[in-house]
């Protein structure tokens, strides 16, 4: 079948049935999710009052290792600031009264101790919707956004570009550090009751876990669908070999990493080669 002209990114990669596994932001270990009304322009640290790149906030985020995420919700003011901690050891997101925009010792203070902050005990969820990265973000993620709204009220906030935007509509659930693609807003309801268990409401539909590098994630995701923990599970990666226990069970794959196909990862942007991995599942133990 031929692609329709003028498809967009998202309709292209489903048209392609393009695997999401691995395309999480990799060794993502801090971020900081800042309440701005917008607008949104193409990179976030370029929103009015942060600076720009290469500004003061742009060079305190990148000293302490953290990504910056917008956050808003329509007709409504976001007051907190959430700083989220996505460690192989450690996960938590914690809330504090957002700062002036221009108050970067407060926020340098905020980042060296996450943990003063009052703890968040029930799931966020954050729906990128950020249309002037990419329209199939607005496009696709307001309905999520919305129907999340409906069932985990002011636990549900729209971001800035989560990455992967071909994905969409792209959803990041903390603490769990769960990032998922192309989920509808009829799944919503069953999406947050599982996060409040503590769950994966789709193991189909995970694009990776933070903070774990690309290859990492594909094991960890063919792991949990051949019956692993998501509760209690260890990912360790030697060069090619990542091994994967939990719960008993061990599993071996070598992945590696090949340039792949042209495609439109963006619309509106010519094509590019996306990267292709290939798996190999080693000997179950």
């Amino acid at each position: 079948m031929a692609e329709a002209p003028g498809s967009t990114c998202s309709d292209l990669s489903s048209f392609h049935d393009e695997p999401m596994e691995g395309t999480a932001p990799e060794k993502l270990e801090l971020t900081v999710f800042l309440p701005h009304p917008g607008p949104w322009p193409h990179d976030p640290i370029d929103a009015e009052g942060l600076g720009g790149s290469g500004g003061p906030l742009d060079t305190l985020l990148k000293r302490f290792g953290a990504r910056l995420q917008l956050i808003r919700r329509p007709a409504a003011e976001v007051s907190l600031l959430f700083i989220a901690r996505t460690r192989r050891d450690l996960y938590d997101v914690h809330a504090f009264p957002a700062p002036p925009l221009n108050d970067l010792s407060a926020l340098e203070a905020l980042l060296k101790a996450p943990e003063r902050g009052k703890r968040v005990e029930e799931p966020l969820h954050f729906v990128c919707t950020h249309g002037r990265r990419d329209v199939c973000c607005s496009r696709l993620g307001m309905p999520v956004f919305q129907a999340l709204r409906e069932v985990a009220g002011e636990r549900v906030f729209q971001t800035s570009h989560l990455g992967g935007h071909r994905f969409a509509p792209l959803i990041l659930t903390l603490p769990l550090g769960a990032s998922f693609g192309r989920v509808t807003a009829a799944e919503a309801a069953a999406l947050d009751e599982a996060a409040r268990r503590g769950e994966l409401y789709s193991v189909e539909k995970l694009r990776g876990i933070h903070p774990y590098t690309a290859e990492e994630q594909i094991a960890l995701r063919r792991a949990l669908l051949s019956g692993a923990d998501f509760k209690d599970f260890s990912v360790v990666q030697e060069d090619e070999l990542i091994t994967v226990q939990s719960s008993g069970i061990t599993r071996r794959y070598r992945i590696r990493r090949q340039p792949g196909e042209l495609r439109m990862v963006s619309c509106g942007a010519a094509p590019s080669r996306i990267t292709r991995f290939i798996v190999d599942e080693l000997q179950h133990e």
